[in-house]
C-alpha cells in the first residue's frame, strides 16, 4: 500500500560504499544528512538531528503542529529538522546504540510531534510513540552490512 511505498521512499542505502547514507526510491533519491560535532563518528545514533534532502534539492520540512511533511525549499532549517529516534516499545535484537537495516525508526520534528503515515497522508501528529505507533515506525533498510551512517 500507500505507507509501503512510502518506507521504500525512505530507504537508508549505502550507495557509495563508503557510509554515505542515502535514501532510495523508486524514481526519486533522498539524502540524510546528518549535524555531527567535532569528533563524532559518521554513524548516525538515536537523538542524532538529521534532514532528508530530495532529488530536487529540496529538503522534506514540518512548518507547524499537525502538519503534513512536505519537501519546499531548498533552506537546511529548523523546519527541515528531524531527530531520529528508536522506540522503547520495539524489541529489536540489534544495537540500541545505532541503527542497522531492519530497525524501526521513529522521526520527531521540530514541533516535537512524530512523523507519521496514514493511507496517502504523510503528517507529524501525535508527540508521543505510543498514540499511532504503527503510523509512525518507519523500517530502516540498506543495502549493505554495518551501521547506518551519515
Amino acid at each position: 500500500g500507500r505507507k509501503r511505498e512510502l518506507v521504500e521512499r525512505l530507504e537508508l542505502a549505502d550507495a557509495d560504499g563508503e557510509g554515505g547514507a542515502e535514501q532510495r526510491g523508486h524514481s526519486s533519491q533522498t539524502t540524510v544528512d546528518s549535524k555531527k560535532t567535532a569528533g563524532d563518528t559518521r554513524v548516525i545514533r538515536p537523538g542524532d538531528t538529521v534532514y532528508f534532502k530530495t532529488h530536487t534539492g529540496r529538503h522534506l520540512d514540518v512548518e507547524h503542529e499537525d502538519s503534513d511533511v512536505l519537501a519546499r525549499w531548498e533552506d537546511h532549517g529548523d523546519w527541515q529538522m528531524f531527530v531520529i529516534e528508536k522506540s522503547p516499545f520495539v524489541i529489536e535484537k540489534t544495537d540500541r546504540t545505532i541503527f542497522q537495516s531492519g530497525d524501526v525508526v521513529f522521526l520527531r520534528a521540530h514541533t516535537g510531534r512524530y512523523v507519521d503515515v496514514e493511507e496517502t497522508w504523510v503528517r507529524a501528529r501525535w508527540d508521543d510513540q505510543s498514540h499511532a505507533m504503527r503510523m509512525q515506525g518507519l523500517v530502516i533498510v540498506k543495502h549493505s552490512p554495518g551501521a547506518i551512517m551519515a
